[in-house]
């Protein structure tokens, strides 16, 4: 097939390119985030996040394409520079740190990395940025912070969205003295602020600066008055009171006294082997087996280790049992994967494109509506006008096909029709 058949020609480019890694100073020995099954050795300069931290070990995303994992050629297309690119139609492939060992991840459609090595039928990529590893604080203290008992208890009982080794915020956070420097941790139980979040903002004594349910779009800034517009996605509401405070004393408020609070959190969404698909709403401590129960329970086909989560467009977490503990993030889509039934009936499926997360063909489920099948395919995309939505819909026995413009989210859905999602004008 033409994979193979690549394959061979950059074969012996992509050896070389693995020879050339292993010169370099492999300090740092990575893991897997959940059973701490050793990967490979990496660079000890390769600039990474922490996004956990227990006594033992720190879980870290690193800021490029790192960690070398195997993945079938079947699913990949080759090209002269030696690279790789994913090109299968299902929801995502598999990714293995070793040929024999068990799946580490999954990686989706159109990705694309270099090309490391060749083994068995299988290509070795770099696997995306969003892959969650584990390294071992003991083994590299050098390359860590050392946190005292009581910040790792606080970080460890409620998880951060993220906490940045290189960049951390460092605003009202407790120091922590270590060898030779001084580190800063991120505040416990605080909320970070992403778009479809909403705040409001009380000022004391001047009403006319007050906000109530202000929803931050997609670019993350909301306008405030008599500052006009400011990047709040991404900080908490304590970050926000200070910038705020700051700005308002530059002006015409002396010593403004405010006070920042969150109006309401992006709702998640929950798709799959669900009764009930849709936008849910959140709530501070949510885990996986909570969402699942706001949904109605799963149904018979649903697979019992086959939860992921996707948060920012990224898998982040996969393969999770329908009990798990794990926590939900405001406006976390949740996939719960059902047990695969064939068919080569066209009409047993729908198809979503345009400005979607997730182009692809969906298995028709009883009283699915447009907003069902969008939130099937990971929502609209940054891009996406709600206004711009069609089904396109085939009749047997009719030559031309029906098609419904600016369809309403309540439209029904039914078996083997395209929606389409247009994008907006900026």
């Amino acid at each position: 097939m033409y994979a193979n058949a690549q394959s061979q020609t950059i074969q012996s480019q992509a050896v070389q390119s693995q020879t050339v890694q292993s010169l370099t100073d492999t300090d740092i020995t990575l893991y897997t985030a959940d059973t701490k099954s050793e990967i490979s050795k990496i660079s000890k300069t390769s600039n990474y996040k922490i996004i956990e931290r227990t006594d033992n070990w720190s879980l870290v995303r690193f800021n490029q394409p790192t960690v070398p994992v195997w993945v079938s050629q079947n699913y990949l297309r080759f090209d002269e520079t030696n690279r790789a690119t994913v090109t299968a139609s299902d929801l995502n492939i598999r990714m293995r740190p070793s040929l024999d060992a068990k799946v580490l991840s999954r990686v989706n459609h159109g990705y694309t990395s270099e090309v490391l090595a060749f083994s068995d039928g299988f290509a070795q990529i770099k696997a995306p940025s969003t892959l969650v590893v584990a390294i071992s604080v003991l083994e590299n203290t050098d390359s860590q912070v050392a946190l005292n008992k009581s910040t790792l208890r606080a970080l460890n009982e409620k998880p951060l969205r993220a906490l940045d080794q290189n960049a951390l915020n460092a605003e009202e956070k407790p120091s922590v003295e270590t060898t030779g420097i001084t580190s800063k941790v991120a505040v416990p139980n605080e909320h970070i602020l992403v778009p479809g979040d909403a705040i409001s903002v009380v000022v004391s004594g001047e009403p006319d600066l007050n906000l109530s349910n202000a929803r931050i779009p997609e670019n993350g800034q909301i306008s405030f008055p008599s500052i006009g517009y400011m990047s709040v996605a991404g900080l908490t509401t304590r970050n926000i009171e200070r910038q705020l405070r700051t700005k308002y004393a530059q002006g015409d408020v002396k010593n403004p006294q405010l006070s920042v609070s969150i109006f309401s959190y992006k709702p998640i969404f929950i798709r799959g082997g669900v009764r009930n698909i849709g936008a849910f709403p959140y709530s501070e401590g949510l885990t996986v087996a909570k969402a699942i129960a706001l949904a109605g329970g799963t149904k018979s086909t649903a697979n019992p280790y086959g939860i992921s989560i996707l948060r920012d467009g990224e898998t982040v977490k996969s393969e999770l049992a329908l009990d798990s503990l794990d926590q939900i993030l405001s406006g976390d889509i949740i996939t719960v994967a059902e047990k695969q039934v064939m068919s080569d009936d066209p009409a047993a499926f729908i198809y979503l494109h345009g400005e979607v997360n997730l182009v692809g063909e969906y298995s028709y489920r009883k009283n699915l509506t447009v907003e069902k099948a969008i939130v099937l395919a990971g929502g609209f995309s940054i891009k996406a006008s709600p206004r711009k939505v069609s089904v396109t819909r085939y009749t047997e026995g009719e030559e031309n096909p029906q098609i419904f413009n600016r369809v309403k989210m309540f439209f029904p859905i039914q078996p083997g029709d395209v929606i389409k999602v247009g994008e907006r004008l900026f």
